[in-house]
């Protein structure tokens, strides 16, 4: 039989990274990576098949032993799409926000909503989507067996060498997280922890989160999970969920993305599951114009596809569909007559105005349904240029220690202040200069320094007495004897020393100032209560 074959059917290749994060490969290894990086989800490796590849950004949420995704960044056709923690509806395109859906390419790429996840699909098959919160996965087609590489695997149905290096050598889980780490100019340590340093659950609560009215929910027989058993054992989906929950205290939000982990990867298998959602374990609540639907269409009714349903090949998801007489708009449901446009393959809402082209060369304004365009530049010393997503006009700036500084603002290189530099409209300017003597060097921004002006400091005795402090902090003190004022302390700047001395007057409940020492050069200089235009002088030694 060794010289016989037969044909088998290829399924497609999904890994899911979900939680924590814990990452399930296309071949099915399960393994867990809490640094906060960004990082290789999957990519095309060593074969002549359309390229991609899949990032992914992690961060703390509540506790430094763990993390969680923020940001899945997919790499195809060359372009950027970006998809960001807590932007339902949306994915920045080259570092601009753009609403769904839209298409890129010519139709190559498509951008969607589908549940509560945004979608990038291509056509060579390549699906990736994040809910904009704790749950990736990452779909390939058959042709990609054995001809990737990250954090997902190699996708050659071998989960055994799957914890490969970008160099080909199989190793320990941590290693292989760390071998796939993206540099990046902002991110200087992967802060996490590895196997039992993340923390380990006792006995206790590991019995404790088990129960069925926590993890362990998932895997009762009688309960809401039941029918999907038998295509998705819930095994390790329970251990997962216990996992987390010791690590973050027992957090509920975080029994409720574990059991939406299970119900998401259920209905992808097409398995039908009750409302399993109630208030004290996993509610979920929608925004205006919308009602929770536990099957609502993969596909949902948009401005832009009002028959979308029709031709959708995707699973029943849960959602927060929108009520009947309203579509949705990006990721609001509006009535039909307030849809937005679909201009240039990308959908813009009702009453938006956006900046067009690289060159900031167009404006144009959505009204229901129209684009109205017209020519637009920047103003002079400004740039085009993309910020916080949006694209516009902004002053030029100068670039100094990876910062940018506005055009006409002055700072200082080191924190002495020996070096200031001006940002001009020929570039940087930097002159040796120091601070005036009324000035000290303070941080401005980050390692940038600048030379701030000090006034004064002047403090105030009165009354019976109330002490207003240099740095304007009021008190009151009604003791009798001599205080300290104030002395210089702890520097080599000229010594000084104040003293004063109270008394009571009429009521033993208050005191006054009766006399004032000053130590100052070797001289001691008083002034006393009740001899005007007068001193007396004396010495001392310091």
């Amino acid at each position: 039989m060794r010289d016989l074959f037969t044909c088998q059917t290829v399924q497609k290749g999904t890994c899911t990274i979900s939680g924590d994060p814990h990452y399930n490969t296309f071949d099915g290894n399960w393994h867990h990576f809490q640094g906060t990086c960004t990082y290789v989800l999957s990519q095309q490796c060593g074969s002549d098949l359309p390229y991609y590849r899949v990032e992914g950004s992690n961060e703390h949420r509540g506790s430094t032993r763990v993390s969680w995704t923020r940001l899945v960044k997919v790499l195809v056709y060359n372009e950027t799409i970006e998809l960001v923690k807590g932007h339902p509806g949306q994915a920045k395109v080259n570092g601009v926000f753009k609403d769904t859906p839209f298409s890129l390419n010519n139709g190559a790429v498509h951008v969607h909503v589908s549940g509560f996840s945004v979608v990038v699909s291509t056509d060579f098959g390549l699906e990736v989507s994040y809910d904009t919160n704790h749950y990736v996965k990452i779909q390939v087609p058959p042709s990609y067996q054995g001809a990737t590489c990250g954090l997902c695997g190699n996708f050659n149905n071998d989960p055994d060498d799957d914890f490969q290096t970008p160099q080909g050598e199989v190793v320990s889980a941590g290693v292989f997280g760390k071998s796939w780490i993206v540099p990046k100019d902002d991110e200087f340590e992967c802060d996490g922890c590895e196997g039992s340093d993340c923390g380990e659950c006792t006995e206790e609560e590991r019995a404790v989160f088990s129960q069925v009215n926590r993890c362990g929910i998932l895997q009762d027989t009688t309960g809401p999970f039941a029918s999907c058993h038998q295509e998705l054992s819930p095994q390790r989906f329970v251990e997962n969920c216990v996992f987390d929950m010791c690590l973050d205290g027992g957090q509920q939000h975080i029994l409720c993305q574990a059991l939406t982990s299970y119900s998401t990867q259920c209905q992808d298998k097409g398995i039908e599951l009750p409302n399993w959602r109630r208030p004290d374990l996993c509610e979920i609540v929608c925004p205006d114009n919308s009602h929770f639907d536990s099957q609502g269409a993969g596909c949902p009714v948009t401005c832009v596809n009002h028959d979308s349903r029709h031709d959708c090949a995707l699973p029943s998801r849960e959602s927060c569909s929108c009520d009947e007489g309203f579509v949705l708009s990006g990721a609001k449901c509006v009535p039909p007559q307030e849809c937005g446009c679909n201009h240039e393959g990308y959908y813009y809402h009702s009453g938006q105005t956006v900046i067009l082209d690289q060159d900031c060369g167009r404006v144009c304004y959505c009204s229901s349904g129209n684009m109205t365009c017209q020519s637009h530049g920047c103003g002079p010393h400004q740039v085009c240029k993309v910020n916080d997503g949006e694209r516009g006009c902004y002053n030029e700036t100068c670039s100094f220690g990876g910062e940018h500084i506005l055009q006409g603002v002055s700072f200082w290189t080191d924190s002495t202040c020996t070096q200031k530099c001006t940002c001009t409209t020929s570039g940087l300017s930097c002159l040796r200069e120091s601070c005036a003597s009324s000035q000290v060097c303070v941080p401005f921004y980050e390692d940038l320094f600048t030379c701030q002006t000090v006034q004064k400091g002047t403090c105030t005795i009165s009354g019976d007495p109330h002490y207003n402090t240099f740095d304007g902090n009021w008190h009151h003190f009604q003791g009798t004897c001599t205080y300290v004022l104030s002395q210089q302390c702890g520097s080599d700047l000229p010594y000084y020393r104040v003293e004063g001395s109270n008394e009571h007057r009429g009521s033993t409940r208050v005191s006054w100032t009766r006399l004032v020492k000053v130590l100052v050069y070797n001289e001691t200089i008083e002034l006393v209560k009740g001899h005007p235009g007068q001193a007396k002088v004396g010495f001392f030694r310091q």
